[in-house]
């Protein structure tokens, strides 16, 4: 017996924070999955944010439809910065390791 899917209206309400799963990056938008749900969102305007597939980002629910939830970022700080980005430190030592 399949279990029916759960539409975004039953699952969300307005200003809900989601943490939502980078599933595909296009050119000025992302697609996100919540791993919970397995419901899609649409994320605009992410052309100039580093984002990668598998990343993990928080969103603000802020209109819900059907199908998809509208949705904004919450914070970018969380993924702006990650411990395995290369920083100044990092590429000094690299440099005058190969010295």
């Amino acid at each position: 017996m399949e279990q029916e899917r759960l539409t975004s209206m039953q699952v969300y309400k307005i200003g809900d924070i989601v943490d939502y799963k980078v599933k595909s990056r296009f050119a000025s938008y992302c697609e996100l999955i919540d791993e919970k749900t397995e419901i899609t969102s649409y994320l605009q305007g992410t052309a100039k944010l580093f984002l990668h597939k598998g990343q993990t980002v928080k969103c603000r629910v802020i209109a819900v439809k059907e199908k998809h939830p509208k949705i904004e970022l919450v914070d970018i700080s969380a993924f702006e910065q990650s411990k395995d980005n290369l920083t100044e430190e990092k590429l000094t030592k690299q440099l005058e390791s190969q010295d």
